[in-house]
C-alpha cells in the first residue's frame, strides 16, 4: 500500500549506446557530453533511502517499498 519512487530526469536529448553501455545527452547549444547511467542513478538513490529509512524507524518497523525510474522530458518518441 505505501512506498516511495525515485525519478532520476535527465534534460537534452539522451541517447544510449548498448554495444559500450554508454549514455549521452546533446544540450541546446549541441554539445554533446557522456553522463552516468539514469536507471543506476535512480536504484541507488532508492537503495539509500531506504537504508536510511531502516535507521531513522528502526528494521523492526515497516520500511515502505522503493522503486526507480529515470524521466526524459526532452526525448522525442517515434510514433
Amino acid at each position: 500500500e505505501r512506498g516511495f519512487i525515485v525519478i532520476e530526469v535527465k534534460g537534452g536529448r539522451c541517447s544510449y549506446r548498448a554495444a559500450d553501455r554508454v549514455w549521452t545527452t546533446i544540450d541546446r547549444q549541441g554539445s554533446r557530453d557522456e553522463i552516468r547511467d539514469p536507471f543506476k542513478q535512480a536504484a541507488t538513490a532508492a537503495r539509500v533511502i531506504g537504508k536510511l529509512l531502516i535507521r531513522q524507524i528502526g528494521e523492526t518497523a515497516y520500511v515502505p517499498a522503493g522503486q526507480s525510474a529515470a524521466l526524459f522530458p526532452d526525448c522525442n518518441l517515434p510514433r
